[in-house]
C-alpha cells in the first residue's frame, strides 16, 4: 500500500463515476483501449514516486532532472485522465505543483527549450484534467505557462532556426507544444507566427533525414525525422500534411524496423519512433503506407515493453524518464 493513502478514497470514488473528483466536472476525457491502460498502469508506478510534494523552493526534481521532472508530472495527468481508477497520481502532483514552486522553477530552472516546450504541455494536461474533474482554479498554471510560452517565441524571434535540431533542441519537438499551447489558449496572433516558421523550415523536403539514422548507434532519444512528421501531423491542415508526403523520398521497409541498441537513451528512441509512425500512418494517402506504419508501431510498442519489464528498477538510466515518453506514444493519437 502507498503512503499516500489519504488519497485513496477519491480512488474508490473514480471508479464508480470517472469525473467524480469535484461536484462541478464539466467535461470527459477521451477513453483508451485495453492494451494501452496495461502500458498506463505500468509506467503509472515509475512515475508515482516522481510528483510527489517536495520540501524548499523547488519541486521538479524527483525525476533526476528538471526535464524529466517535468514530464513526470505532465504523464500524472495524461495517466489519470485515460484510467479513472488512477486518479492519486494526478492529485499528488497537484498538491505539489504550488504557484511559488511553479513561480521559482520557470525562473531558475524551466529556462531551455527542452524543459519550456514540455513545461507548456504540462500545463494545458494539467488544465484539461482540473476542467474534467471539477477542480478548484483549473487555469492556475495559465500564468506561468504564458510566461513560458513568450520566452519560447521570443529565442525562436532571434535564433536561426534550425528543423534538424534534436534531443534537448529539437525545433520541431518545441514547435509542436508551443503551437498546441497556443491554440489552447486561443492565442490565435502568436500561433500564426510560429505557423509561418512551420511553413518556412518544416513544409519542405527532408533531404538526407530518414528513419534510417534512428537505426545508426548514436546518444540520441528523438527520432530527428519522426519528430518532424509528428509536427506537421500535429499542427497543420490534413491536407497540408499529405501535401507534405509528396515532397518526401519513399519510406522503404528497412527503416521501419526496430532498433535493438541497447543503450539508455535507445530506450526512448524507439518510443519517439512509435508516436511519430502513429502520426504518420494518420496523415499518409497510401493504404499500404499505413498497414506497414501500424505493424512498425506495434513491432516498437513490443519491444518497449520488453525492455521496460527488464529494465524497470533502473532509476537512473530507465525509471526516472522513459516510462513517460511511453505514455505519450501510446496516447498520442487518442483524442487527448
Amino acid at each position: 500500500m502507498r503512503p499516500w493513502n489519504r488519497y485513496a478514497p477519491v480512488l474508490t470514488l473514480a471508479l464508480i463515476a470517472p469525473t467524480g473528483l469535484g461536484a462541478q466536472a464539466t467535461a470527459q476525457a477521451p477513453s483508451v483501449d485495453q492494451r494501452t491502460e496495461v502500458v498506463l498502469r505500468e509506467m503509472e508506478t515509475l512515475i508515482y514516486p516522481g510528483v510527489q510534494p517536495t520540501k524548499g523552493k523547488r519541486v521538479f526534481t524527483r525525476m533526476f532532472d528538471t526535464h524529466s521532472s517535468v514530464h513526470a508530472h505532465w504523464a500524472a495527468y495524461r495517466i489519470a485522465r485515460a484510467v479513472p481508477s488512477l486518479q492519486a497520481i494526478a492529485l499528488a502532483s497537484e498538491d505539489a505543483l504550488r504557484y511559488d514552486k511553479l513561480r521559482y522553477e520557470v525562473a531558475n530552472w524551466v529556462t531551455y527549450t527542452y524543459a519550456r516546450a514540455w513545461f507548456l504541455r504540462l500545463a494545458t494536461e494539467y488544465e484539461k484534467w482540473a476542467i474534467e474533474n471539477g477542480r478548484p482554479a483549473p487555469s492556475r498554471m495559465r500564468p506561468v505557462a504564458d510566461e513560458v510560452a513568450q520566452a519560447l517565441l521570443g529565442h525562436f524571434s532571434v535564433t536561426q532556426i534550425d528543423p534538424l535540431a534534436s534531443n534537448y533542441n529539437s525545433t520541431a519537438w518545441a514547435f509542436t507544444q508551443l503551437h498546441q499551447y497556443l491554440g489552447y489558449i486561443g492565442n490565435l496572433s502568436d500561433q500564426s507566427t510560429l505557423d509561418g516558421w512551420i511553413q518556412q523550415y518544416f513544409l519542405v523536403d527532408i533531404a538526407g533525414t530518414s528513419f534510417k539514422s534512428d537505426l545508426d548507434p548514436s546518444l540520441s532519444f528523438f527520432s530527428t525525422f519522426g519528430n518532424w512528421h509528428h509536427l506537421i501531423h500535429t499542427t497543420q491542415p490534413l491536407t497540408v500534411a499529405q501535401g507534405f508526403w509528396q515532397l518526401q523520398d519513399p519510406i522503404k521497409d528497412k527503416h521501419l524496423a526496430v532498433n535493438r541498441i541497447a543503450t539508455s537513451h535507445s530506450y526512448g528512441m524507439g518510443w519517439s519512433r512509435l508516436w511519430s509512425l502513429r502520426s504518420m500512418a494518420d496523415t499518409t494517402t497510401s493504404g499500404a503506407d499505413r498497414r506497414r506504419f501500424l505493424r512498425s508501431a506495434n513491432a516498437h510498442l513490443a519491444l518497449g515493453m520488453q525492455r521496460h519489464y527488464q529494465l524497470k528498477g533502473d532509476f537512473l538510466n530507465y525509471d526516472h524518464w522513459v516510462g513517460q515518453f511511453a505514455v505519450y506514444a501510446v496516447t498520442v493519437d487518442s483524442g487527448f
